[in-house]
């Protein structure tokens, strides 16, 4: 019996850290021309949604098995170790964090409701993350701290946002329509298309590099998305 109950303990860990593996050796195929950091980051899609669907007694192997994949992929790509330790340290950190909060607030993980938590957790995830990596570059290669920040944070939201939802679809989550909220979805959807078209227009009018810095502006033509 020890035996059977101990499989699923190590199994799931290795899934996640897989995940996390294969997501970002994908994020920096597609990273562009930035080399202080990625535009997009989705392994921070894959550590919100293991916090976001992993009780809170199970997140400490899960954390272990990101780090652990870090760096892996850091070994892979023959880079330094100890930046990537860090940097795993600080987003894994950051993500827990969010998840925890936003889940002491207690929101519903029904219909539309989940997606608020998944943006908000990706919000606080990017940003929380984002002061670790942009203290850290701006210590050790003396850029501005901001410029770092931005980037960093703008990243790890779209990762989020892109990920986060699509294994929680996949996942044991199961999203229940209720008719109380039937009028509320019906809005949310009106004010969600309004504000998806008023992005696109902003992001791809030609300018958006002008407008918020080339790798701000390359990280948000993901979000239309």
């Amino acid at each position: 019996m020890a035996t059977s109950l101990s499989k699923p303990r190590l199994v799931t860990p290795l899934l996640w850290a897989l995940l996390y593996f294969a997501s970002g050796y994908i994020s920096h195929q597609l990273n562009g021309p930035v080399r202080i950091t990625g535009y997009i980051w989705l392994p921070a899609g894959v550590t919100v949604a293991a916090f976001m669907l992993r009780p809170v007694r199970q997140w400490l192997p899960v954390c272990v098995a990101f780090l652990l994949a870090q760096l892996a992929l850091s070994t892979v790509e023959q880079g330094n170790l100890f930046n990537a330790l860090l940097f795993a340290v600080d987003e894994v950190g950051a993500a827990a964090l969010a998840v925890w909060l936003v889940q002491r607030v207690r929101f519903s993980l029904e219909g539309l409701y989940f997606l608020r938590s998944v943006i908000l957790s990706g919000t606080l995830a990017g940003a929380l993350g984002a002061v670790g990596g942009a203290a850290w570059y701006a210590l050790v290669q003396g850029v501005r701290f901001w410029d770092v920040w931005w980037v960093w944070a703008a990243s790890d939201f779209v990762g989020v946002v892109l990920v986060t939802p699509v294994l929680a679809s996949w996942s044991r989550f199961r999203a229940h329509r209720s008719g109380d909220h039937e009028r509320f979805d019906i809005v949310l959807g009106i004010v969600s298309f309004v504000l998806l078209a008023v992005l696109a227009m902003l992001i791809f009018d030609g300018n958006s590099a002008a407008k918020f810095g080339i790798g701000v502006g390359f990280a948000l033509t993901y979000i239309p998305l």
